[in-house]
């Protein structure tokens, strides 16, 4: 129940900061790290209504339309860093392991107050979604932890970049295909 009076004032704190300074939310929103950061505060969210639903069933009604409202502000931020992703205006340098948050929380944690809600078929939907999330993440984020170069310098002065081990990238060729004597990656790429 404490917990859940931090949570409260926390909510009005960041309400009030939103009203008094938009400014400054649309840049969190829009930054690649602190945009999908914002995805903690729709999960704190559902967490709660997971574990304390069970103990107070008659405030389900309620529970059910706050888990809505966090789910809508989760599947939008969800839908923002997607967006980026698939259209190709997050760059490559800036991928990080903050995009899981929207996505893979927002689907499991999600799947599990839906769950508590009375709705696991719903809640089963969206455990899926936040799987492929997961899965398709997944590749990109390793993807460039393997052969990405590393953030230019200033990329962010919240960030601290520090490589943990070099990749040393490689073409391999079947002995006898035309393009063997390759030497580098535009030379395969019409192939």
């Amino acid at each position: 129940v404490a917990g859940c009076g931090v949570l409260f004032l926390l909510t009005v704190l960041w309400l009030a900061k939103l009203v008094h300074h938009v400014d400054v939310v649309r840049k969190e929103w829009a930054h690649p790290v602190q945009g999908p950061l914002l995805a903690l505060f729709p999960v704190t969210v559902l967490v709660a209504i997971t574990l304390l639903l069970p103990a107070a069933p008659a405030w389900r009604e309620v529970a059910l339309w706050v888990a809505l409202a966090a789910l809508a502000l989760q599947a939008a931020i969800a839908w923002e860093v997607v967006s980026k992703l698939a259209t190709g205006r997050m760059p490559a340098e800036l991928l990080s392991p903050a995009l899981y948050l929207p996505i893979v929380p927002g689907g499991f944690v999600g799947a599990m107050a839906l769950n508590a809600l009375g709705l696991p078929g719903w809640g089963a939907l969206l455990l899926g979604m936040g799987a492929g999330g997961w899965a398709l993440l997944e590749v990109r984020i390793l993807h460039r932890l393997f052969a990405g170069p590393l953030p230019p310098e200033g990329a962010g002065r919240d960030l601290r970049v520090q490589p943990l081990f070099d990749a040393q990238q490689v073409l391999v060729a079947r002995a006898g295909h035309p393009l063997a004597r390759a030497r580098r990656l535009a030379d395969v790429q019409p192939a």
